[in-house]
């Protein structure tokens, strides 16, 4: 199956609609590096960028669930609250588990990988200079995105992370602008919020993850012309056991997923009061190709 669509992602990039986006490559032919070759060297790195990104994707459209059925009062922009939630829900600290480390072991090997995914995919956006500054709406712009995320992932446990934020050469910023105790207080402010209702701590809840998938698109002759959906559930189903099954903050009602196309919109919504998320094939696709302009970019210096 994997290899099957390994091969399909080859063909994808023999497509020129869905191609390497216009990177500052341009149109140049001089380099010796093909993009076939890109994918076969990386195409494990591309898909756990990929995966990382989407699980992390769905961690903060859950936080606006919360926000919603809670009623928690937002300050400011309600994203950077549900982009708090990624950073209080993903990053692992010891002394939050006691003496049981083979707990903290279980989570923290996943979630630290989702929330380096989101991190790195802001840090690439600027990189090929496609991260996004808005002027007005609901999001902050991807640039106080990273720096808010990565600030919680150095202050909430930068034995962990000291690598990590290491190698993207912004010590000294961070050190400037990061506040100390971001992650505490962010972890104090949900928790306020989430009492006795971490599992084991107090009331039961009964809800649950329902994931629902649209199918792929097909021709006429019944054959796929779109595996994307495809690609999304096998790679999904391989951590839902830990995500989804295992989540570890009780769900007052059930919430339902919807991964499904979007009429080439590349988003991911919650609907306020249905408890429903959308994740669009589209976001996948573009993670998918972010980091393939990256490697190949890689490959290209």
């Amino acid at each position: 199956m994997v290899f099957k669509m390994k091969i399909l992602l080859v063909l994808l990039l023999l497509i020129p609609s869905l191609s390497f986006s216009e990177i500052n490559r341009g149109n140049d032919t001089s380099s010796n590096v093909s993009e076939n070759s890109v994918v076969d060297k990386y195409f494990d790195d591309v898909l756990e960028f990929a995966v990382s990104n989407s699980v992390s994707t769905l961690m903060h459209e859950v936080g606006h669930y919360y926000i919603d059925i809670l009623d928690i009062p937002t300050f400011g922009q309600e994203e950077d609250m549900a982009d708090s939630f990624i950073t209080m829900y993903l990053i692992h600290k010891p002394e939050q588990y006691g003496d049981d480390y083979e707990a903290y072991e279980y989570y923290s090997s996943h979630d630290h990988n989702y929330i380096k995914g989101i991190v790195n995919n802001f840090f690439y956006l600027m990189l090929l200079g496609r991260d996004i500054e808005y002027i007005s709406g609901t999001h902050s712009n991807d640039k106080k995105r990273f720096y808010n995320i990565i600030c919680g992932m150095k202050d909430g446990n930068p034995e962990v992370f000291k690598e990590f934020v290491s190698s993207r050469d912004i010590n000294y910023e961070l050190d400037y602008d990061c506040e100390v105790g971001v992650h505490t207080d962010i972890w104090n402010s949900w928790s306020k919020y989430l009492t006795d209702m971490w599992h084991g701590d107090g009331a039961e809840y009964i809800g649950k993850f329902i994931l629902n998938y649209e199918d792929p698109k097909i021709d006429n002759t019944g054959e796929v012309i779109d595996f994307y959906p495809g690609l999304l559930k096998v790679e999904l189903e391989k951590v839902s056991e830990r995500l989804f099954n295992d989540f570890h903050i009780q769900l007052p009602t059930d919430v339902s997923i919807n991964f499904r196309y979007c009429d080439g919109e590349i988003n991911a919504f919650y609907y306020p009061g249905y408890y429903e998320i959308d994740f669009c094939y589209e976001l996948f696709e573009d993670y998918l190709l972010t980091a393939l302009d990256i490697y190949y970019l890689k490959e290209s210096l």
